[in-house]
């Protein structure tokens, strides 16, 4: 039976049809071209053979046989023709030494002599330069012709001349057959070059340049790198040459290495550089479970108000309503030195890393954060984390594409008829472990510690104090002198987990009536939106860093910055300063009237809302109550 049944599975395997790879277009190309290389090679030299042969260009010496032959014969006739025998033999001379008779000179001749009778025939000789015994045997020929009476004619004439030429068209021949052999393994290595040589060397450099930078990826950076990527967008083709070469399959291979380049970029975020960096640079096998690394950063986390009742109501548009909210956030913190790192549904964790890490870690042993000790990189980094969040507020309450949201009809029914689309915003600074998260079946490259939690707490505690962002105490110290001006202190918290009270602050912004506009990019294909956008951020860091504008400049300057703070009102922040340290003071009475006043001018204000609510909790009796003693009345 086994054996029936294995001889069944090879019948079935037999007669299974095995498919023959297609073969790909830059082989058929590359064979095409070799074949039609190697036909051209091969008839050019069966004709250069024929014609650079030395019988094409030297005559064979008939002239001088003939001629000795005729003066032979005349002197063959006796002594009556002496006579004519001189001139013929003087006619011999002249004749085979003259200047086109070069190529075969006459050197020596042998002849009768013409003083002595037939009868007693003498022999005499008479030689010419170059002397026989100067040639090589090769270099002379001879030609002897035995008269009547027992005399030798022999003529000898040179060939050196005409064995030189035949010399040299053999070495031109030769040359000529070097050339053209050199010619096609020219043509040989360069369709290999273009074809298959280039686009491999483009393709290393864009490896080499993922494993050291792997965030270039996400950019133009990776598309255009290198001396061979320059060289061929350089070379001038017509359109349909340069459509014709896209369908080759190393450009799609090329192109595909790009995009999984940039979908790693995508997928693993600043975070996961490093995994990206070690397993293209490395030729071991794939490690993605590499050990995390201390790092210090900001972190910002925001989340999209009433989520669930708007999935509810968009249900398949959720998608589309997600992604729309997401560009603006990523957009706006790529632009400002930032790096999205995790989308959780309604939720972004954003990172911006500090440019001299070690600077902020010798400030956290000393448990005290301060701008003056900062170098202006720190302070750019900490200031641009708050104008992004700010540039997003604006964004979410302005675009078009965003506000039609808080119209539509099955979202009102199902959240509020005062819908409108709302994120909170947390930002604080401190350490984090940097690394991959999951198993061998799924990783996430993202940042474990207490101060990210702390990001999320501080934008979740937005809806408590109602406003629209929270700044821990820790990053407010280390911003700018100018942008630590426009932040409100508003409380000092202790959370779940911690024993060190936070203190906490807004920045106030009005989102009511903002001038609705259209995204400039909206309508730009995706990656044209990219390269502006790249192109941007790139002109703006130049101008940053080389001091021709500082983040105080471009704040104050940005229209969008100057509508959320329209209103805003210095002797209201004046007056809840004042009745603020009273709070902290426990001075209950002061601080009470100070908001009550505050509530007068502005009845919305959360924080000054909150301040009072929490007075509620004071003892009614006794003496007043120091900080300490009220964060242990104060619920988490």
């Amino acid at each position: 039976a086994a054996q029936n049944d294995s001889s069944e599975n090879e019948s079935l395997l037999s007669d299974e049809e095995v498919e023959i790879p297609e073969e790909s277009k830059i082989s058929k190309i590359l064979s095409d071209k070799t074949t039609r290389t190697v036909v051209i090679l091969v008839l050019t030299m069966l004709f250069s053979t024929q014609l650079c042969q030395p019988d094409n260009f030297l005559e064979t010496v008939y002239v001088h046989t003939q001629a000795l032959k005729h003066l032979v014969q005349i002197y063959d006739l006796g002594d009556e023709y002496n006579e004519d025998y001189v001139k013929s033999l003087e006619h011999f001379k002249n004749e085979t030494r003259k200047d086109d008779a070069e190529l075969y000179p006459l050197v020596f001749l042998q002849f009768g002599d013409p003083n002595s009778t037939f009868s007693m025939a003498m022999i005499k000789d008479q030689e010419w330069e170059p002397r026989l015994v100067d040639l090589r045997i090769d270099e002379y020929n001879s030609i002897t012709i035995k008269a009547e009476n027992g005399v030798d004619f022999i003529a000898a004439y040179s060939m050196k001349t005409s064995s030189q030429l035949e010399a040299i068209i053999n070495i031109s021949r030769t040359t000529f057959i070097c050339l053209v052999l050199s010619f096609a393994s020219i043509f040989f290595t360069k369709d290999a070059q273009t074809l298959v040589l280039d686009p491999l060397e483009r393709m290393i450099e864009k490896v080499k340049l993922m494993a050291q930078n792997p965030l270039a990826a996400a950019t133009d950076e990776v598309e255009n790198a290198g001396v061979y990527t320059y060289a061929i967008k350089t070379e001038n083709k017509d359109e349909k040459t340069v459509e014709e070469e896209k369908q080759y399959e190393t450009a799609v291979l090329e192109r595909a290495i790009v995009k999984i380049g940039h979908l790693l970029a995508l997928g693993l975020g600043e975070a996961g550089g490093m995994i990206i960096a070690q397993n293209i640079s490395s030729g071991g096998d794939l490690d993605p479970m590499i050990p995390g690394t201390k790092t210090y950063c900001i972190f910002g986390f925001c989340i999209i108000d009433d989520f669930v009742e708007t999935t509810e109501a968009l249900e398949t548009e959720i998608m589309m309503y997600v992604n729309k909210i997401a560009e603006i956030v990523h957009s706006c913190v790529d632009k400002y030195r930032g790096a999205p790192n995790k989308n959780i549904g309604e939720a972004f964790l954003c990172v911006w890393k500090f440019y001299d890490p070690d600077e902020i870690e010798q400030m956290d042993m000393l448990g005290k954060y301060s701008n003056k000790r900062m170098c202006k990189e720190n302070r750019i980094v900490a200031d641009l984390s708050v104008y992004a969040f700010l540039k997003v507020i604006a964004k979410i309450n302005k675009y078009e594409h965003i506000l039609e949201y808080n119209q539509m009809e099955s979202i009102k029914k199902t959240v509020s008829d005062d819908f409108r689309v709302r994120m909170g915003f947390g930002l604080h600074q401190g350490w984090a472990i940097e690394g991959s998260i999951g198993s061998y079946f799924k990783i996430d490259a993202s940042y474990l510690s207490p101060n990210v939690n702390m990001a999320a707490r501080l934008e979740a505690a937005t809806k408590q104090f109602g406003t629209e962002i929270l700044i821990s105490g820790d990053l407010h110290d280390i911003l700018s002198e100018e942008f630590q001006i426009i932040c409100r202190e508003i409380d000092t918290v202790t959370v779940k987990g911690s024993i060190r009270p936070i203190r906490l602050f807004t920045i106030d912004v009005c989102i009511d009536d903002m001038i609705a506009t259209s995204d400039p990019l909206i309508n730009k294909p995706m990656k044209e939106r990219k390269q502006i956008r790249d192109k941007t951020r790139k002109v703006f860091f130049q101008r940053l860093y080389s001091g021709q504008t500082t983040t105080w400049k471009e704040i104050t300057s940005d229209y969008e910055y100057i509508e959320l703070r329209r209103r805003h009102d210095k002797n209201f922040d004046m007056l809840f300063l004042r009745a603020y340290k009273s709070y902290l003071e426990g001075n209950w009475a002061v601080a009470g009237k100070g908001l009550k006043q505050l509530l007068k001018l502005r009845p919305n204000d959360g924080p000054s809302i909150n301040l009072k609510q929490l007075l509620k909790l004071r003892p009614n009796d006794g003496p007043s109550i120091n900080l300490k003693q009220l964060l242990k009345l104060r619920p988490n």
